[in-house]
């Protein structure tokens, strides 16, 4: 077989057309594949950890939330959807005003 002809292109698993920079085809479609890949998986492990550490926290209203890191009191947290970092931890607390009845 004559080296340049398509049936020994065929046979090494390359088409006569080429891509960019002289690389077959195929070489190209599966690095271009191969960077898909990488890039889902590097997004959705990002999103399985996102919601894995629950980096969010709702306060409902009448109560604050109360910010710990490694045990210690960071700071406070009002009504509402805040983002936490997934080191820190939020306690609830009521702060109604409350009555006694005599």
């Amino acid at each position: 077989m004559v080296p340049g002809s398509n049936r020994s292109n065929a046979v090494r698993g390359f088409s006569r057309s080429k891509g960019k920079g002289g690389i077959p085809w195929s070489t190209n479609c599966e690095k271009k594949m191969r960077g898909r890949i990488i890039r889902w998986s590097v997004i959705v492990s990002l999103l399985l950890l996102l919601f894995v550490t629950k980096p969010f926290v709702i306060v409902r209203a009448g109560d604050v939330g109360v910010i710990y890191s490694f045990g210690s009191i960071i700071g406070q947290v009002t009504e509402g959807f805040h983002l936490i970092p997934p080191w820190y931890f939020v306690t609830h607390t009521n702060i109604r005003v409350q009555r006694a009845v005599l």
